[in-house]
């Protein structure tokens, strides 16, 4: 699961160095929702990238 660090924070189970607002962090989705349940006013859910990130094909020009 992917958050996103809305404030300042330290938490040395994710990582050594302070979290910044702003920041995108992995977790798994066990942690994740600890996380927001317990400091909802520090994370967010980041949206996630389509599974499938391949260019939708190009119509054929030749028909018409």
């Amino acid at each position: 699961m992917d958050l996103i660090v809305k404030d300042q924070l330290h938490l040395s189970a994710v990582q050594a160095d302070t979290l910044r607002p702003g920041q995108t962090i992995s977790v798994s989705a066990t942690l994740g929702e600890e996380l927001l349940a317990k400091f909802p006013a520090h994370f967010e859910k980041a949206a996630r990238a389509p599974r499938n990130k391949r260019a939708p094909a190009a119509e054929n020009k030749s028909q018409g």
